[in-house]
């Protein structure tokens, strides 16, 4: 019998931080888009390459 653990291995864990991480850069650059220029703010275009 295989006993199962109550953590999540690493696999798991990265699988469920991708998504949420792309959709924070994704909300981030709509967010900058809608709302004018942030000269402070490293260029969109960064993430574009």
């Amino acid at each position: 019998m295989k006993m199962e653990t109550a953590t999540k291995s690493p696999q798991s864990l990265r699988e469920m931080a991708i998504p949420i991480v792309g959709g924070a850069i994704g909300i981030f650059i709509f967010y900058t888009s809608f709302f004018g220029t942030f000269e402070t703010l490293i260029q969109r275009s960064v993430f574009v390459a």
